[in-house]
């Protein structure tokens, strides 16, 4: 965003991204080390994805700016319908391009879609209705209102359909779309006034406003913020300053987001979480060339209430222009974003290439962990959104020194029914529930590192049923009313302990009705295309040691919702990227990663960080849990920072005496590979539990996969006594406790005919007539 441009800010005060989490049940949470999973979904969809929504008709509305330039999708004639010739004026005629496109998820296809005035960074939010509301640009569409039917931050107010856009660039004002009355003017916002700074670009362009459930209006810009009664025009609160330097506003673009709404307490408690933004002086520094550390740091407060302070938590590294998305799980997904820098054209550097995963109730120290990088910068005017099949796109970014990037990827209809009402959620599992949550998502209006209107509620679970053939039915209480929950649709999703299934949509209205959402058994195939790119964050994962981490089942007594995708290898086609921190790079935290064996049981991933720290730096050390009785496994994974350190520390630590235990530390061994350990006689520990086989498995195929990790003493596949045909389960025998950890860090996970295979320890249970 340059100085001539406009910037008025739109948010959705009604139901923007919403998350409903119907509590049925306690919440299994995740702890992690480098997971994820990228897939590059189409390589060119012809335009920067700037701004991105998604529909309740399961597509996604993404564009750029009109004053572009060239797009990758030529026009016959303009809007005011004169034609669009051969002649070289037209040919660079930015009105002769479209520069929008509808992204159809379940057939990875885009199709054009025809602006006339520019939108260069405005904003938008969705109506009850479904209906996509867009206001505000650049020059000619700086006044004007758009709408798209699928079907600045505008926060859709309760009371019919409302939306209030508040500042811009110059611009310190609010006021509503609709208007209140015909003569209805903008009114001015003092605290705009004050958080303003000309030297430094502005820096409270794009405020962070959220629609508390009093009703008012928290507005964060700059360093400050308040809680702002848009209904009376006063400020209700005056909230103390986000301790710490910089900014985290355009141009020292942070995000922020507003933690999960409870039933337990009445949705009562509202708190909101600011993360990244750029240091003092930033915007000046990069326009002479010097690009500065981002901010590393987290705020969180609640809002209600009458105590109000910030909680500070540092990220594992400086981030700005992050996205920030709220997950099924009620996990935050930080992704995209730099690490130097501020925003603008070129004036960011060193691009954060790796997610991070914030999980709001763990306690602090163990809230953040890193996921899988990408290859592909995601800087200035990219953007990301939450799909329904629980995968996150991410598309879009102008690199700065590199071409625009208009490729995505993926990192991986409804009724209505009324406020306090109940309605009923049908899902498959193949066991009594156990730790259930169920969601529903409203998704935002995503642009500049804002998911405007993003909001999740954990609902009241009234009864749960399940019938003989695995169909449970819960009943499940509506929010209370349009401040907690505004009208719009929402995306259902059950969590069974941590993984989600596909979403399905219904429409949160003001009229009583009892809705019953069927989430169906689903397997959707992740698209098979060029580069789109799709980000599955694995926020459902449990502890993993693999090298290249995708989805983590549950253990084999634990089902899931019938809904997965595929493991799929990103193609190589991705624009290369200059690595700029060592972190970034996949290969070396590869070589860099250790396993640790012969654990105390009282060592957890803290303790072996400190210990392994001695060594060098430590980026990721986790201990190996038993999913079901939560002991540790006695191994674990460390990543070191370099491969020097990692040998230094195989050599410091290897029979290193630990309370009376030798550990056994060495290389992690790649795929397909095995460290060399001695074999000793077999016991009975180290039998794996094989699930989800596929039905043409049999002994011998299932011993060959298992013996490219270590020696088999014996394999075997389960098969129905009556039938003959394979359960789709079996068992193997490796002849060493180490054979067995590798056979399951390498194994679990893994797609084999178009399955997602299980891979665990076998625990013993007492025999019965059948499996």
């Amino acid at each position: 965003m340059e100085e001539r441009k406009q910037l008025p800010l739109v948010f959705k005060l009604v139901i923007a991204a919403l998350i409903l989490s119907l509590q049925c049940f306690s919440f299994g949470g995740a702890v992690g080390g480098e997971r994820g999973q990228w897939q590059l979904l189409l390589n060119n969809i012809g335009v920067v994805a700037m701004h991105m929504a998604l529909t309740h008709r399961n597509t996604v509305i993404i564009y750029d700016q009109t004053g572009s330039g060239r797009s990758g999708y030529r026009l016959r004639q303009r809007f005011n319908g004169t034609k669009c010739t051969q002649y070289r004026e037209d040919l660079a005629d930015s009105s002769c391009y479209a520069h929008s496109v509808e992204y159809d998820i379940s057939g990875n296809r885009v199709r054009p879609l025809r602006l006339d005035t520019d939108l260069w960074c405005s904003s938008g939010a969705f109506l009850s209705n479904g209906t996509l509301i867009q206001t505000g640009g650049y020059r000619n569409g700086g006044r004007r209102i758009r709408y798209f039917r699928a079907l600045s931050q505008w926060p859709i107010l309760p009371e019919n359909d409302r939306v209030i856009v508040v500042g811009g660039r110059r611009v310190f004002s609010y006021e509503f779309v609709p208007k209140l009355s015909s003569g209805h003017k903008s009114i001015d916002l003092p605290f705009l006034h004050k958080t303003y700074d000309r030297k430094g670009g502005g820096l409270n362009l794009y405020p962070f406003l959220h629609l508390s459930s009093d009703g008012n209006l928290f507005i964060f810009a700059n360093r400050d913020s308040i809680l702002f009664d848009y209904k009376q025009n006063k400020v209700v609160k005056n909230f103390p300053r986000i301790p710490g330097g910089g900014s985290r506003n355009y141009p020292s673009t942070g995000s922020s987001v507003i933690l999960p709404l409870d039933h337990m307490n009445g949705f009562t408690k509202v708190e909101v979480m600011v993360c990244g933004g750029a240091a003092a002086g930033a915007y000046r520094a990069a326009r002479g060339g010097r690009y500065l550390r981002g901010l590393r740091s987290c705020g969180r407060m609640v809002i209600t209430g009458n105590e109000h302070k910030w909680e500070m938590e540092d990220m594992p590294k400086p981030r700005l222009m992050n996205d920030m998305l709220i997950l099924p799980t009620r996990h935050v997904l930080i992704i995209n974003g730099a690490h130097r820098g501020c925003a603008g054209y070129d004036n960011a550097r060193s691009p954060s290439l790796r997610p991070f995963l914030y999980q709001p109730n763990e306690r602090p120290g163990r809230r953040f962990s890193a996921l899988k990088s990408t290859k592909i910068a995601r800087m200035y005017h990219s953007s990301a959104i939450l799909l329904p099949d629980g995968r996150v796109l991410v598309a879009g970014g102008n690199p700065h020194n590199r071409p625009s990037n208009v490729s995505i990827d993926d990192g991986r209809g409804g009724e209505g029914v009324g406020y306090g009402e109940e309605f009923g959620v049908r899902f498959w599992l193949r066991r009594w529930p156990e730790d259930v949550v169920v969601t529903a998502y409203a998704p935002p209006f995503a642009t500049h590192s804002i998911s405007m209107n993003q909001r999740m509620l954990v609902l009241r679970c009234k009864s749960v049923e399940r019938d003989e053939n695995g169909w449970v039915n819960a009943i499940v209480e509506a929010s209370p009313s349009p401040d907690v929950a505004p009208a719009g649709y929402y995306m259902v999703t059950v969590v069974n302990e941590g993984i989600p299934s596909v979403s399905e949509w219904f429409q949160q209205s003001s009229r009583p009705k009892l809705l019953h959402t069927h989430i169906s058994p689903h397997h959707p195939n992740p698209p098979n295309s060029a580069s789109l790119a799709l980000f599955l964050p694995q926020y459902f994962l449990l502890l993993s040691p693999i090298e290249e981490p995708i989805r983590r089942p549950l253990s084999p007594s634990s089902p899931k919702p019938q809904t997965g995708l595929s493991k799929k290898e990103p193609t190589s086609e991705n624009q290369e990227i200059d690595e700029i921190e060592e972190e970034s790079n996949p290969e070396t935290l590869k070589e860099a990663k250790i396993f640790v064996g012969n654990l105390p049981d009282d060592v957890d991933s803290e303790k072996l960080a400190q210990l392994f720290g001695q060594a060098g730096g430590v980026e990721i050390a986790e201990v190996i849990y038993n999913r079901e009785t939560g002991r540790s496994r006695r191994f674990g994974f460390v990543t070191m920072s370099t491969v020097e350190e990692a040998d230094k520390t195989v050599e410091m630590f290897h029979n290193y005496d630990i309370n009376g235990r030798a550990l056994t530390v060495n290389k992690a061994a790649p795929r397909g590979s095995c460290p060399e350990h001695p074999a000793p006689v077999l016991e009975p520990a180290h039998r794996i539990y094989v699930a989800n086989l596929p039905w043409d498995v049999d002994n011998s195929r299932l011993e060959r996969i298992f013996s490219e990790h270590g020696k088999v003493v014996d394999a075997w596949v389960v098969y129905d006594r009556e039938t003959s045909r394979s359960r789709g389960f079996g068992f193997v025998a490796m002849s060493t406790e180490a054979e067995l950890n590798h056979a399951i860090a390498n194994l679990n996970g893994q797609n084999l005919g178009g399955r997602t295979i299980r891979v665990d320890v076998a625990q013993e249970r007492p025999r019965h007539n059948s499996f």
